[in-house]
């Protein structure tokens, strides 16, 4: 049986849970991935990780109509599943369910909604997005796809505030944990291959810079921490980016910026890395979102400091030191204490290991996907 995944944009980061939902689904099934593609490249870290059937189209409405017909025709698979509650995702999947009879799976793994709600009233947020309504992913065709999710025949979830809000089975970001494993990488080596210090600890922080992932706080943060011997490595952060320019200057340690990397290479990264810092907001773009680095770090065995942002404390367990979110004190502390203290971050990393292994493996959701998928045929 094939299963076609319908992405929102495939040169977006986005992508990444596409990939996950793929990796999974190919351990029981065919699985291809079709979807249009609104910039001139797939998105760079996934690019060489799976075939795509792309449509190159237009983020207008009034454009993207005319490529829909085209994205139907490219999906083969005997069950749909539709990646976000975006027109240009489960807005596809819903008319080829309707036009085929062949059953819709939903994974919401972010609270897109959340993310539109960044003016200081909701009023400004709504006038706002009239002048967006012709983008085909502004707030109302948003909010109205979230408001019929139900009209998927399953759905998949990535934390609890979304399995509250839209209901479906529980499917965190989790790892290939026999990929990101880390008797395979040599922290030394690593940090030489990547032309990282080799002699001061390396805080790092991975992702797509976002308002709501805290990085100003952690560059803050890091600026308090005197006579100390280490170094910030941003992975994923061009140094050109808008929120990168916005960052307050270091002072007194060097940021590497490593830039974009291909998923393939990011469990090297890690692997130099003592400590990674995952400091979440608390914005309505975050309450709903749980970060798929966490996962990454804690198969990589390496300690964390992270705020008490959704599911992370749930998720992290004995595996890292969680503060309150949107304190740079506390981030600080946090960052001190492991920096000072290497049997402390052993041990964290070592039991972030452990639940990872144990709770959030590939191997372990594949089944829970399988069960969906065959469910929706039967």
């Amino acid at each position: 049986m094939k299963v076609t995944i319908l992405a929102n944009d495939l040169s977006m980061n986005s992508l990444g849970r596409v990939g996950l939902l793929a990796s999974l689904i190919e351990r029981n099934h065919e699985v291809e991935i079709v979807g249009p593609q609104f910039s001139d490249e797939v998105w760079y870290p996934m690019r060489d990780r799976f075939e795509y059937k792309s449509v190159r189209s237009s983020s207008r409405s009034y454009r993207f109509i005319f490529d829909i017909s085209e994205i139907i025709r490219k999906i083969e698979g005997d069950v749909l599943y539709a990646s976000k509650p975006l027109v240009s995702s489960f807005g596809i999947g819903l008319l080829a369910k309707y036009k085929t009879g062949k059953p819709l799976i939903l994974d919401i793994d972010d609270w897109e909604s959340g993310f539109l709600y960044t003016n200081e009233s909701r009023i400004g947020t709504y006038l706002w997005n009239i002048v967006r309504s012709a983008e085909i992913n502004s707030l109302y065709f948003i909010r109205f796809l979230e408001k019929i999710h139900k009209k998927a025949d399953s759905i998949t979830v990535s934390n609890r505030f979304l399995q509250n809000k839209f209901g479906g089975t529980l499917v965190p970001h989790v790892r290939d944990t026999t990929q990101f494993d880390p008797q395979k990488f040599d922290q030394k080596k690593m940090k030489k291959e990547l032309n990282l210090p080799t002699q001061k600890r390396i805080i790092m922080f991975s992702g797509t810079p976002r308002p709501h992932k805290g990085l100003g706080l952690l560059i803050k943060a890091c600026n308090q921490i005197p006579d100390e011997e280490f170094a910030v490595v941003l992975v994923g952060a061009e140094r050109n980016h808008e929120l990168i320019q916005k960052l307050p200057d270091s002072s007194g340690y060097q940021i590497f910026y490593e830039g974009i990397q291909p998923f393939s290479k990011l469990p090297q990264y890690i692997a130099a890395s003592d400590i990674i810092c995952v400091p979440q907001r608390d914005t309505a773009s975050s309450v709903g979102q749980l970060p798929a680095k966490l996962f990454d770090a804690m198969s990589m065995g390496k300690p964390i400091v992270t705020t008490s942002v959704s599911d992370i404390p749930e998720i992290i367990g004995k595996g890292g030191l969680v503060v309150p979110p949107d304190e740079v004190d506390a981030i600080r502390t946090g960052l001190l204490k492991l920096l000072q203290d290497k049997e402390l971050r052993v041990d964290l990393g070592r039991q972030a290991r452990s639940r990872c292994v144990e709770e959030y493996s590939i191997n372990k959701y594949a089944t829970v996907i399988d069960d969906i998928i065959m469910s929706c045929i039967e």
